[in-house]
């Protein structure tokens, strides 16, 4: 049986909008493969991701996360792109 991959976890993180930026202080900080995000003034948390995408358009996101994996769908091969927001 061939070994599988490892699941990846991406992550796009945009930025605000003139809308919800006005008065609104960014609480997410990108650098590199971590995201920080600050709870409040003394408490912030760090999680590293696999792929970060920071400030990218919808066409970056689909070359860099799926169309990786549409060939191994094509060679029959479960794939899964799960996305939320």
């Amino acid at each position: 049986m061939q070994e599988q991959e490892r699941l990846q976890v991406a992550v796009r993180v945009r930025p605000l909008n003139l809308v919800t930026e006005l008065g609104h202080e960014n609480i997410i900080t990108v650098e590199n493969d971590l995201i920080t995000v600050k709870s409040d003034l003394s408490h912030e948390s760090k999680v590293k991701y696999d792929i970060v995408l920071s400030n990218s358009s919808q066409l970056e996101v689909y070359d860099r996360v799926v169309a990786p994996i549409v060939p191994s769908f094509y060679n029959g091969f479960n794939c899964t792109v799960f996305s939320y927001g």
